[in-house]
């Protein structure tokens, strides 16, 4: 990523990524009212998704059981995303680059890049992940489930716990009761986009 430009209220502020340290500053304001901005860059994909079930055409926006407008920082290099096969070949979307972004999305964008992605595919079979409905992400040190609801974060919450519930029992042989006692005690919650169109997806 060489360069992005954010904008705000007709406020632009151009930002310059710095490649090698990985980082991004504030590079020039139109208005100069901004204090020096520095963070750093995690470039993730916003958008990962196969085709829903059913014939019908939908926008990469909503999310669901399919994957779609995730928003999760996680998904990001190093990654590994396991998303339920509805359609022959799965037709694969991605999109909605972030050079960075927090969690929820609070105000409805993260610093919004073009960039390339390598990416490799492979089907799992019937490996126990299968039986989740929603997506899981595969990090080197988590595991992580969604659930969307819209406009309904307690019922999003609700789903993504079964989800890791699940999970824990069919992937490690936990029982339910085990399971849940686990995700109490181990187990985190967290809004990966909150603002738009799904109001709920959730860690």
């Amino acid at each position: 990523i060489r360069y992005f430009e954010i904008s705000n209220d007709r406020t632009s502020v151009v930002m310059q990524c710095d490649r090698r340290g990985r980082s991004a500053h504030r590079a020039q304001n139109t208005n100069n009212s901004l204090p020096e901005i520095k963070f750093p860059c995690c470039p993730m994909l916003g958008v990962i998704g196969l085709a829903p079930k059913g014939e019908l055409e939908i926008s990469t926006m909503p999310a669901g059981k399919h994957g779609g407008n995730l928003d999760n920082k996680i998904n990001t290099i190093g990654s590994t995303i396991h998303i339920p096969v509805n359609h022959p070949g799965a037709l694969l979307s991605i999109g909605d680059m972030h050079a960075s972004q927090g969690d929820g999305e609070i105000c409805g964008t993260g610093v919004e890049v073009s960039g390339d992605v390598l990416l490799s595919c492979s089907i799992t079979g019937s490996s126990e992940i299968a039986e989740n409905e929603y997506p899981i992400t595969e990090t080197k040190t988590h595991w992580v489930t969604h659930g969307v609801a819209v406009e309904d974060i307690p019922r999003a919450t609700t789903i993504a716990s079964e989800e890791a519930a699940l999970l824990l029992t069919k992937e490690w042989g936990f029982s339910m009761e085990d399971a849940c006692v686990f995700l109490g005690v181990a187990g985190d919650l967290g809004l990966c986009q909150a603002i738009h169109p799904d109001k709920g997806t959730v860690i």
